[in-house]
């Protein structure tokens, strides 16, 4: 049995302004706000090597320099090209107005949205749109990566809009969705190579489908081109691979550097310690409430599916897409790290928000008020979300007053006290002279250095032999350190007669210690 209906009607595109749209907008321009506090955040270690290394260099060594995976090859030239129009010369004086670039990944973080509650609006309903657009906003790990001067927004936006258009095409056969699908694979696979694990599950489901609806004797006649060339899968996948194999010719320079590296090697094949149990868990973003109506979804949906199975094609792709990429990792078992996966949040949402739709659908309860239901879960949605990034704000500063610094989906150190920048303005302002002596410990070390750079203040590495010479020179001695609380246990009990005071308020990732002998 086939796995798409021969006959299917499509939806509008465009129906017109409706309350979800409304309400959609409204959710929106919130986030933006909300967004827009973060603009200027200030580069940390990751994005520093990225624009080092493979934005601010001619472009030629931005489509051949592939000697660690930062290079996100697509969304680096673009940000080549972009810097280069708007007279950005160097990284100092981008550091000075981070929120110049980080305007771009904004603008893909808004079109990922748009697309995400297209798809739910066109190929569900507009419930399904609003909610997992709303879904997706409030999806921790998707805030902490939306301004990232990384490629991970760039591709999130890229393959939703290969959902959209490969969902237009197997509903309406348009020729221009083709296409648009095509260069967009090309696009995607171009942005981090890791994107060809969400198209592969394109291709299973469409193998799947070819295998229900064509025997395999009917391989072999004459006719089974024409037939598949008619098909509404068949084409898609065909215009997938076509945008892998450009893909793969924009890397022919970095071809083996690309796919033979040591971070793409297989470790474990079948090894259980995949990252979906993360990546599900954080993707949540502690919205617990919502679970009872995901359990409850869940069995309606498949129930449903059961029934009309030829009627809910849209729901068993997006399950292969979601689920498929976590299979191959497991499969390969490459080890892969949670943040490989944060691309598939779009379709998380979406899949949230169709099983919430079919429990609320569910109670008859709720029928006369399903709106004010909907508005809701929207509106603890959106609560949830600013309660746990204050909750997260928190857990960052008991972070720094412990001694610990996290990097993970869900909780960066770079996203909550963290401004390099302010900090060490703020000390060669109150406190630095050329006869000072600085001492880098432990803070964000690659990355903090090109701030000291900046403004030409020399430094060396924390060597605790080696401190007693510089204490005795008289000279003022400052150690940068994320964890001032832990240095002043160290001084104490390493040198009793020396006083360290923390000189750089509030506490943050990047502080200023000064040690002095006492009298």
């Amino acid at each position: 049995m086939a796995l798409i209906p021969e006959k299917f009607k499509p939806r509008k595109v465009f129906e017109g302004f409706s309350k979800e749209d409304f309400l959609f907008i409204l959710f929106l321009l919130g986030y933006v706000v909300i967004l827009l506090q973060n603009i200027n955040l200030d580069f940390w270690n990751d994005e520093i090597y990225t624009l080092k290394n493979f934005v601010f260099v001619p472009i030629a060594q931005t489509l051949t320099d592939y000697h660690v995976p930062n290079n996100h090859v697509l969304f680096n030239l673009v940000n080549n090209i972009y810097l280069k129009i708007i007279g950005i010369q160097s990284l100092y004086e981008l550091m000075d107005k981070p929120y110049l670039l980080r305007l771009l990944p904004l603008f893909y973080c808004l079109l990922t949205l748009d697309y995400v509650y297209a798809i739910g609006k066109d190929f569900f309903n507009k419930k399904i749109g609003l909610l997992a657009g709303v879904i997706l906003m409030t999806t921790i790990p998707y805030f902490n990566f939306a301004l990232q001067i990384r490629g991970y927004g760039v591709s999130m936006a890229l393959l939703s809009i290969i959902f959209y258009y490969g969902l237009q095409y197997i509903h309406q056969k348009n020729k221009l969705a083709l296409f648009k699908v095509t260069i967009t694979t090309a696009a995607v696979v171009y942005a981090i190579p890791l994107n060809l694990y969400f198209l592969l599950g394109f291709w299973v489901y469409g193998l799947v489908h070819l295998i229900t609806k064509f025997p395999v004797r009917d391989l072999f006649k004459r006719r089974i081109l024409n037939k598949l060339r008619h098909d509404r899968f068949f084409p898609l996948m065909l215009s997938i691979s076509i945008g892998v194999l450009i893909a793969l010719l924009l890397y022919y320079p970095v071809f083996k550097e690309v796919f033979f590296n040591d971070y793409v090697k297989t470790y474990t094949p079948f090894w259980v310690g995949s990252a979906i149990g993360v990546i599900i868990r954080d993707f949540l973003s502690f919205r617990f409430l919502l679970i009872l109506l995901l359990f409850i979804g869940a069995i309606l949906s498949y129930s449903y599916i059961q029934k009309t199975p030829k009627k809910k094609l849209d729901f068993w792709l997006l399950l292969t897409l979601f689920f498929f990429p976590f299979f191959i990792s497991f499969a390969r078992g490459d080890h892969a790290p949670a943040r490989a996966f944060v691309n598939l949040a779009p379709f998380y949402a979406l899949f949230l928000a169709k099983l919430i739709y079919e429990a609320l659908k569910a109670i008859p309860r709720l029928q006369k008020f399903r709106l004010g239901v909907l508005v809701t879960v929207l509106v603890y949605c959106f609560f949830s979300f600013l309660w746990e990034r204050r909750s997260i704000d928190h857990k960052m500063l008991s972070y720094l007053k412990s001694g610990q610094k996290e990097q993970g989906l869900y909780y960066s150190y770079y996203m909550n006290h963290f401004r390099p920048l302010e900090v060490t303005r703020s000390f060669l302002a109150n406190y630095f002279d050329h006869s000072s002596i600085i001492l880098l410990k432990d803070c964000d070390g690659h990355g903090f250095t090109n701030y000291l750079d900046k403004f030409h203040i020399s430094y060396q590495y924390f060597n605790l032999k080696e401190l007693d010479p510089l204490l005795s020179s008289g000279n003022n001695i400052f150690v940068i350190t994320s964890f001032p609380n832990q240095l002043h246990e160290l001084i104490k009990k390493e040198y009793p007669d020396v006083k360290s005071k923390l000189v750089s308020e509030p506490l943050s990732y990047n502080n200023f210690v000064l040690l002095k002998r006492g009298k």
